[in-house]
């Protein structure tokens, strides 16, 4: 089996016989961030979306995830970029904190940024984003 995390570094002679497409890749939206090759930083998603990410994971076998910034510079809508990061999801941690009265819940993922990708198409956009990507 194919790892899942190869493909990002093709040599020159090799690259144009070797386009890595990957299909129904589960899609992490940031706001305000970007994650780049080479890079480990912190995220932090709701329960909700990682319980999904969780899910998802386990039924498509997967550890690596595309990260794409969302365009909210546009009025009123909020439009991904085409392309982002392919990461893998090195580690997760659960926090609560006290806002006023109520606990909040957050999750936050170390992620490491391994190369670059092309959305090819989105194939689920709710509740949250698949896509098939090329990795560039």
């Amino acid at each position: 089996k194919k790892e899942e995390g190869k493909g990002c570094q093709a040599s020159p002679l090799k690259e144009a016989a070797m386009v890595s497409v990957r299909n129904d890749i589960f899609i992490l939206s940031l706001r305000q961030q970007v994650i780049f090759p080479a890079m480990r930083t912190s995220v932090s998603v709701s329960p909700q979306t990682f319980s999904e990410l969780c899910d998802f994971c386990e039924k498509h076998n997967r550890t690596h995830v595309g990260v794409l910034t969302v365009d909210s510079s546009k009025s009123g809508s909020d439009e991904h970029y085409r392309t982002g990061s392919w990461c893998r999801i090195a580690s997760h941690a659960q926090s609560t904190t006290k806002v006023g009265d109520r606990e909040v819940s957050v999750v936050t993922l170390s992620m490491e940024g391994q190369c670059r990708f092309q959305v090819e198409k989105f194939t689920q956009t709710s509740p949250f984003h698949v896509a098939n990507i090329r990795l560039l």
